[in-house]
């Protein structure tokens, strides 16, 4: 009996870290079959991005692999990578969905994840930098030394300064007779780092270097100068701030005058009633003196402060 009941706890352990990221939706479909999904090549890759889990579940009318990854960011780095060979691929927080048939949109996808299995977090901001013009399909994300070498060879590891947390994205642009021009943005913490950082990009070989704030933006051997000098031309850095806390009541401001209108109105019932009773003490002791009552008389306790 000891025994069963072993064996049944190991097959409930099983069957729930085999449906860690795929659910069953209330009221939707339950899955045929939810089983790991071994990834293939890009060992180095996978880790700097994150991957958590794979999972492959099949609904019948649809199958998909679900990778999951730590955060956002190392999911939108791994679907920028995937998307060569992957036409149906979809970005849900940190977990990036493919799957070789026609699969709901994002919306309707996300009821048959595990709500235990997706982080929150914005997806990285850094490619809202790139110039517009960029061949399609061609941006990647660089989280760290493994996609470098992948993504932009020609640049030494060193003069990202990964130790930072640096992140960049690099880009194809057309250029013309010339072919491609590659360009890569690498975002540092501060703009002090990005400025001594960007002395080492400068030491590339006929590499082109612009820095704009904490970017330093790098063209490695660009075939035609002039082209190249325009593209830089577009490298703007733009502050933005991400909020991710709970905004301010918008009607906070009414609550606030509400409550200085009610204390004021409070200060003064509080100084007609001081003035009232003042005036009402002064009145019963007239009216006591003009009736003559023997305790009229009682004299008014008076400190003679001015002679001290």
């Amino acid at each position: 009996m000891l025994r069963r009941q072993r064996l049944i706890l190991l097959l409930c352990a099983s069957l729930g870290a085999r449906a860690a990221v795929w659910q069953a939706p209330a009221g939707g479909h339950v899955p045929r079959s939810v089983r790991p999904y071994a990834v293939e090549g890009g060992r180095a890759l996978w880790d700097e991005f994150g991957l958590v889990e794979a999972e492959q579940a099949d609904f019948g009318a649809w199958q998909a692999v679900a990778y999951r990854m730590h955060d956002a960011t190392g999911a939108y780095a791994a679907a920028r990578w995937m998307a060569t060979s992957h036409a149906d691929l979809q970005i849900i927080d940190n977990i990036v969905v493919v799957s070789s048939s026609r699969i709901p949109g994002p919306a309707a996808l996300a009821a048959f994840l595990a709500p235990a299995s997706r982080s929150g977090g914005a997806l990285p901001m850094l490619p809202a930098d790139l110039p517009p013009g960029f061949a399609p399909g061609s941006v990647r994300y660089i989280l760290g030394p493994a996609s470098l070498a992948e993504f932009a060879p020609g640049v030494p590891a060193a003069a990202l300064a990964f130790q930072f947390s640096t992140e960049a994205v690099v880009a194809q642009y057309p250029a013309g007779r010339a072919g491609r021009l590659t360009l890569m943005i690498a975002s540092f913490p501060t703009p002090g780092m990005a400025r001594g950082q960007a002395v080492e990009f400068r030491k590339i070989p006929g590499a082109l270097v612009k820095r704009s704030g904490p970017l330093v933006a790098l063209i490695p051997s660009p075939p035609e100068a002039e082209s190249a000098q325009r593209l830089l031309s577009g490298v703007h850095y733009m502050a933005s701030i991400t909020w991710d806390e709970k905004p301010p009541d918008p009607h906070m401001g009414g609550n606030v005058k509400r409550m200085i209108l009610a204390i004021a109105q409070l200060i003064l019932f509080l100084l007609v009633l001081c003035v009232v009773g003042g005036l009402a003490v002064a009145g019963a002791r007239l009216l006591r003196q003009r009736f003559g009552n023997t305790n009229a008389d009682e004299s008014v306790i008076v400190l003679h402060l001015a002679d001290k």
